[in-house]
């Protein structure tokens, strides 16, 4: 057996043919973690500027994102489950965290669950992502 971390070579992506494509959403519907993986669970990042727009916090969310991801020994790409919070969500809100994700994963698609919310713990805050990855 190789000791060798995993990296997102070895993490399947799949989209079933009889469910919906979200790959210009952003997201994949189903990733397989390669097997023995050291799995790393980070919190939901919320943007240093509560005041800012949404596009500039989901923007500064996701660097958080990036950040703890490495302190954890894992990269975007090899992120495998993501939740996003957004409050208020709309058609609009909704473009906005596929455009990002579409941006920040690229080929390396996480499976995703966006889920509306009144408010978040942030008095300010308007959108939060945590995160599933493999480290590798």
């Amino acid at each position: 057996m190789s000791n060798a971390a995993p990296t997102s070579k070895a993490i399947e992506r799949l989209d079933p043919d009889t469910l919906f494509d979200p790959t210009e959403l952003g997201f994949c519907s189903t990733v397989v973690a390669p097997a023995g993986a050291r799995t790393v669970y980070i919190a939901g990042k919320l943007a240093d500027d509560q005041e800012a727009d949404f596009e500039l916090q989901v923007a500064q969310s996701f660097e958080n994102l990036r950040v703890a991801l490495e302190a954890g020994g894992a990269s975007l790409a090899t992120v495998v489950k993501i939740t996003c919070l957004i409050v208020d969500a709309d058609s609009e809100r909704i473009g906005v965290v596929s455009q990002a994700r579409r941006d920040h994963f690229g080929t390396n698609r996480p499976t995703s669950t966006i889920i509306p919310v009144p408010r978040l713990a942030g008095e300010n805050a308007l959108f939060e992502i945590d995160a599933i990855a493999v480290a590798g």
